[in-house]
């Protein structure tokens, strides 16, 4: 409908006048200069979208903080398991020091409170950091007990078979 260099132009100087003049000076002076007048209704509803009205048409809602990333998702889920395999670890070895049950569960209580206040800090700047926090706390019981189970059987393996023997 409109020239694509002038439409820029039009975007260029409300960014550029915006912070030292109101939207109204600002259309006024560019329909004063001969910009037609739809045209910067356009470029004002696209860099200053109502909550009312939403987006001018043709242009896409933004959403807040950063896009979903799911590379950056998976990474947060793997480094997430990781310490939390060694935060269950490090609880089971004060356990055992401690002698008391208490420590394991004061331990991963603990250290899961402080990812899922993580997780809500990150809401909303990043929600692939959030997701992949949240999953990796649903996730790890089943990784420890297949850690678990590949040790019991790599014990088994490295006896031969002989267990009664």
């Amino acid at each position: 409908m409109y020239d694509d260099a002038m439409l820029e132009q039009i975007r260029f100087y409300l960014r550029q006048n915006q912070s030292r003049y109101t939207i109204d000076a600002l259309r006024a002076r560019l329909v004063a200069d001969g910009a037609p007048a739809d045209a910067v209704e356009r470029c004002i509803a696209e860099l200053n979208a109502s909550p009312y009205y939403g987006p001018a048409p043709g242009v896409a809602p933004t959403e807040p903080g950063q896009k979903w990333g799911v590379g950056k998702f998976f990474l947060v889920l793997a480094l997430g398991v990781l310490v939390n395999v060694g935060v269950v670890a490090a609880a089971t070895f004060a356990s055992f020091a401690l002698e008391t049950g208490w420590a394991f569960g004061g331990v991963c209580l603990l250290a899961a409170a402080a990812e899922v206040y993580v997780a809500i800090v990150y809401a909303k700047k990043n929600s692939a950091v959030t997701a992949g926090l949240l999953v990796a706390i649903a996730v790890t019981p089943v990784i420890v007990v297949l850690l678990l189970i590949g040790v019991c059987f790599a014990a088994i393996y490295s006896m031969n078979g002989r267990i009664a023997g």
